[in-house]
């Protein structure tokens, strides 16, 4: 491995996970042979074994190197207590960072989710989990704050597929971004499409338009002073 310099194991080890997550989005799992995910990480395919027991222990790395990839703005917003304003801060973060915010590692990840939806769905199952234990929980605890403080109309639709919603229609969007050129043209600059995927997302949880305006501004967006 060319790295210009002697690095830690645990440097080596973040260097190899970042190296193959390409071929494993392209090849899949069962795709990708030991050979080629070696020649990834520009190591021999000993080296690689002796950091990793196994191609599925390394793919498994893979995956819990994007869990840990949190901002710590999103970090600041989990530890608040839930309430309807934090609601809105959680489904603003949400969609601003899966729409704006371009990164090679999340592009990567989005091809893994669509290869997976194509294949054995193990890596998107994954996905899911990861959601269900953290992010749905977070926004279902948020939407029943937000009920009880008479900020939610009432709906048929059950809080668990509310947040659910809030989750899936960012992720779809940001999928529309993942070629250098977008599939889908909003007609609207990335800003204001933000906005709108906002509102939508709000009304459909059920938050009252004055509750919106009260909280989607930019005073009450301004977490990085709490």
């Amino acid at each position: 491995m060319k790295t210009g310099g002697r690095i830690s194991r645990e440097e080596r080890r973040k260097l190899i996970l970042i190296r193959v997550r390409e071929l494993f989005a392209k090849k899949g799992l069962h795709g990708a042979t030991t050979r080629e995910l070696a020649e990834a990480a520009g190591i021999s395919e000993g080296l690689l074994f002796k950091i990793f027991p196994n191609k599925e222990a390394l793919y498994h790395a893979m995956l819990a190197l994007f869990s840990d990839n949190i901002s710590e703005k999103s970090k600041k917003i989990m530890s608040l207590k839930p309430s309807t304003e934090t609601l809105v801060l959680i489904v603003h973060l949400l969609v601003s960072e899966l729409i704006s915010v371009r990164l090679a590692e999340r592009d990567d990840f989005i091809r893994l989710y669509i290869r997976s939806l194509a294949g054995d769905g193990e890596f998107a199952s994954h996905v899911m989990e990861e959601a269900e234990s953290q992010l749905i929980p977070m926004l279902r605890a948020n939407i029943k704050a937000a009920i009880a403080a008479g900020d939610v109309m009432d709906s048929p639709v059950p809080h668990n597929l509310r947040a659910w919603f809030t989750d899936r229609l960012p992720f779809i969007i940001m999928m529309d971004f993942v070629p250098s050129a977008p599939v889908l043209n909003y007609g609207v600059s990335r800003e204001k499409l933000i906005k709108h995927v906002v509102w939508f997302l709000l009304r459909g949880i059920g938050l009252k338009e004055e509750s919106i305006r009260r909280y989607y501004n930019a005073r009450g967006l301004a977490i990085e002073k709490r």
